[in-house]
């Protein structure tokens, strides 16, 4: 469960990268969001979904998954474990540099 929260705050960090105040409530919206596709479509399809075009996802004792296309085919090809990830996120802040939040 642990790994899975890394990814997807990884992969959520990747996809969000604007320069505004804004930022941490986009950021807090966005993971609002995949928890709700999450719970309705399934984990598979949350990841999907909001993986960056350049996602680069390590995996223990194999190559890593690099980019959407390959992801995407890789978690379609598999079935969903019916686990959701569901959480309310409550505060969100971005690095000064706006490449991490």
């Amino acid at each position: 469960m642990k790994r899975i929260f890394i990814l997807f705050t990884m992969l959520i960090l990747i996809g969000c990268s604007r320069e505004s105040q804004n930022d941490a409530s986009i950021l807090i919206a966005t993971d609002r969001s995949f928890s709700e596709m999450s719970v309705e479509k399934g984990l598979n399809a949350a990841f999907i979904f909001y993986a960056a075009d350049s996602v680069i996802k390590m995996r223990e004792g194999k190559f890593p998954i690099t980019g959407k296309d390959e992801m995407s085919g890789i978690y379609m090809a598999r079935p969903d474990t019916g686990m959701i990830l569901k959480w309310n996120p409550v505060k969100a802040e971005i690095s000064l540099s706006n490449d991490l939040g």
